[in-house]
């Protein structure tokens, strides 16, 4: 099915600025991605917020995630706003593509096959992934995400986060476990849920309250669970298990989409320098399919590398439009700010007896 190149648009507060082109799918219109694209002035205003020292995915969420530090952050909501994403008037770097009319693989010896355009990004993401192994100990950070589940877009859910990566000693042996605090700052239905999760802890189950506003999800909230992060419990709502959360587990899940995508032809990648996220400057890397296949799990997705920290800051795909003039419909979106790398997390952080936290 010929696919035709479009591009596509972001509003970024009150000017227009073009998006990264070389959206391309079965429709020859613009594409404004599910009408991603913010209000004027709806940039997140997180200074309301008293976050104590900070990221993390990638990028995953779960049902029962949470927002609160070693000091529980103010309920104030009135700062919480949906993220800005900003584009510049910069042409996008030059990657090779694949695409329906011109496969990258041909007939030719394997030997001389040009690599795959996937091929650079798969690169960057375990280099990406490097850099967090040898620098980040553990983060903190907002995550805001959205995603559909079940067919359904949810709204977004905002959650203080704290990561703290697995440690090794010499001998290969875990000295710190990979560990997961989560406080949800909104919205009101979970409000004020917490989520502990340490690997090789607690049965490998998940310790969580929930939350939510009025007398019966106060009293929902006085009773601490432990769960299965697979449990359907624990997934309601939720694309991804805790087990799954952070950045650096996003880089890894995306490697894995992308070599096995890498077995197809189909593909575009292109780079964008200077793309502004909350006014971050990153360099975003967007893959496209052009034509739905059952073998392809998104039509669009693209990563926001935060040049200063290098870690992927942002993360959305979209799917396919099911009819001419359709906008390509969310899947996922995962936005990490007020990232603070290498706070020193202990035990402590990770611990439902914390005098900080609300576990019973």
């Amino acid at each position: 099915m010929p696919a035709k190149c479009r591009r596509c648009m972001f509003i970024a507060q009150s000017a227009k600025t073009s998006l990264p082109p070389a959206t391309q799918t079965p429709y020859n219109r613009i594409a404004r991605l599910g009408n991603l694209s913010p209000e004027p002035d709806f940039a997140m205003n997180m200074k309301r917020f008293a976050m104590p020292s900070l990221l993390a995915v990638a990028v995953v969420a779960m049902s029962f995630s949470y927002d609160a530090s070693a000091q529980q952050p103010p309920q104030d909501r009135r700062g919480l706003r949906q993220p800005v994403y900003r584009v510049a008037q910069a042409q996008p770097a030059p990657v090779r593509q694949a695409t329906a009319q011109q496969p990258v693989r041909n007939e030719q010896p394997q030997a001389q096959q040009e690599e795959h355009p996937l091929a650079p990004m798969v690169a960057r993401a375990n280099e990406l992934i490097k850099h967090m192994d040898e620098n980040v100990q553990d983060y903190s950070a907002t995550l805001v995400k959205r995603e559909r589940v079940d067919g359904v877009l949810n709204g977004h859910q905002y959650i203080y986060t704290k990561i703290r990566h697995e440690q090794k000693n010499e001998r290969g042996a875990v000295v710190e476990p990979f560990s997961v605090y989560m406080n949800f700052q909104a919205p009101d239905e979970v409000k004020g849920r917490e989520v502990i999760y340490v690997e090789g802890e607690n049965g490998g189950n998940l310790i969580a309250h929930d939350g939510g506003v009025g007398l019966l999800a106060q009293l929902k909230a006085s009773v601490t669970v432990s769960l299965d992060p697979e449990s359907p419990r624990a997934m309601k709502g939720n694309k991804y298990p805790i087990t799954s959360v952070g950045m650096k587990n996003l880089m890894k899940k995306l490697i894995v989409v992308a070599t096995e995508s890498m077995k197809h032809d189909e593909c575009e990648v292109k780079l964008f320098p200077k793309v502004k996220v909350n006014g971050r400057v990153c360099t975003c890397m967007q893959s496209v399919h052009p034509v739905p296949r059952d073998h392809f799990k998104f039509h669009i997705a693209r990563i926001y590398v935060d040049d200063e920290l290098q870690m992927p800051i942002r993360y959305e795909s979209y799917g396919w439009p099911t009819r001419e003039g359709q906008d390509p419909p969310l899947l996922e979106e995962y936005t990490y700010v007020n990232v603070k790398l290498n706070n020193g997390f202990t035990d402590r952080d990770f611990d439902k007896s914390n005098g900080n936290y609300r576990f019973n």
